[in-house]
């Protein structure tokens, strides 16, 4: 049996989706019937869920393999900025969220003026003076890509 263990889904980091492409954040009350379906010990589930008062502010391991319909999910990303650089990350329905150093670069295309303000920063980090849209991202888990750019 697998063991279960929550992380504060703020403090993901690149290395925990090296571990595990996939993260899942406890959302409701169902979704403790889907971790016990993943193979996780119901009793751990709820000790676990009970220690942080059943937040919805953290994440879990999924499988590779699940087909459990979890309401939040993140996958593991890689992506090639247009600069040729590559940086590791993950992404939520329309959020891509890319690691450099101990930083996190959140891109919502959704939310222009705050993507701009995040590629200056990432820009600066990166020591980068071009663009760096389109970005090319391959999600690691699903074998798709996407591209994300703010025209």
């Amino acid at each position: 049996m697998m063991k279960f263990f929550l992380k504060k889904t703020n403090e993901l980091t690149e290395e925990d989706f090296e571990s595990s492409q996939i993260w899942g954040e406890y959302y409701e009350p169902d979704d403790i019937s889907g971790l016990v379906n993943l193979g996780y010990d119901l009793k751990e589930v709820q000790s676990e869920l009970e220690k942080v008062d059943y937040s919805d502010e953290y994440s879990f391991h999924i499988p590779l393999d699940s087909t459990e319909p979890f309401n939040y999910i993140f996958f593991a990303i890689k992506a090639q900025l247009a600069s040729g650089k590559i940086l590791k990350g993950y992404c939520t329905s329309n959020i891509t969220v890319l690691f450099h150093s101990d930083d996190k670069y959140i891109f919502n295309p959704n939310l222009k003026d705050r993507a701009l303000e995040t590629e200056k920063k990432i820009k600066k980090a990166i020591s980068c003076e071009s663009t760096i849209f389109p970005i090319q991202v391959e999600i690691l888990p699903l074998n798709k890509r996407y591209t994300v750019d703010l025209d």
